[in-house]
């Protein structure tokens, strides 16, 4: 799996043309975009995908802040503390093997 680093250029203009260019695969990078803009249209037609195309991972859930949004406040008793090294390489290692594009920690 390749990780980029330099995220943080997509919000500029050439920021954005050299993260294009840095893809190993170009073509798959603009697959990927458009699936990421067009999902949420065709999901409301019945339209659902094999995968994910993204994965979002938390790694901790130890947070104390109360934020009205969050679902670690609404109530229920969840356990709080840290992912497990174990699981966090299982997840990164199935979502490679089936082909999920990116994951954001």
């Amino acid at each position: 799996m390749k990780i980029n680093f330099n995220i943080s250029l997509r919000n500029t203009k050439g920021g954005v043309v050299s993260y294009f260019l840095s893809q190993k695969n170009p073509l798959s990078f603009i697959a990927h975009r458009l699936r990421w803009y067009l999902y949420p249209y065709l999901g409301r037609v019945g339209y659902v995908s094999r995968r994910p195309e993204h994965l979002d991972i938390e790694k901790v859930s130890a947070c104390q802040l109360k934020c009205v949004m969050c679902f670690q406040v609404t109530g229920h008793e969840l356990k709080h503390g840290f992912m497990k090294r174990e699981v966090f390489e299982r997840l990164v290692d199935e979502a490679t093997n089936i082909g999920v594009y990116s994951i954001r920690l």
